[in-house]
């Protein structure tokens, strides 16, 4: 591709990929050779700190949420209804640098099942606060 159309993946997929080039030191992957084998030259994405959208959402039973942190911080992953009301902690405390990926299966901090409904993840580290709405299907 010469990196300003569309490439079509496949006919059964009905979707199509962007290409976007980049220097290997923008912490991409890099492909070296255009014909015969490929090597897969990898570099480490540089972190941020940040909580990604839960998935499934809407949910039942479970959904996962995922974070990162660009270095060791304090961190408060907790979810809320939709009064403000603390629900349940999901992470708490320091966590070194890294992706964490974390599960909320609709249940309080008492271990009680909630009813079906609004709910807001609000991730905390450093100066960083994140708000996710996460909607739970009974």
């Amino acid at each position: 591709s010469d990196g300003e159309s569309w490439d079509r993946v496949g006919e059964q997929y009905g979707f199509a990929v962007l290409p976007i080039f980049v220097d290997a030191t923008d912490g991409m992957t890099q492909l070296n050779g255009t014909h015969g084998p490929i090597e897969v030259v990898e570099s480490a994405l540089p972190l941020v700190t940040s909580m990604d959208p839960p998935f499934p959402n809407p949910f039942n039973p479970e959904t996962k949420i995922h974070f990162s942190l660009a270095k060791a911080q304090t961190v408060d992953l907790s979810v809320y209804d939709v009064r403000g009301y603390h629900v349940a902690n999901l992470a708490q405390g320091h966590h070194p640098a890294g992706r964490y990926d974390v599960s909320w299966s609709g249940v309080d901090a008492n271990g009680s099942s909630v009813a079906s409904g609004v709910y807001f993840a609000r991730f905390r580290a450093g100066d960083v606060v994140t708000n996710h709405r996460v909607v739970l299907i009974k």
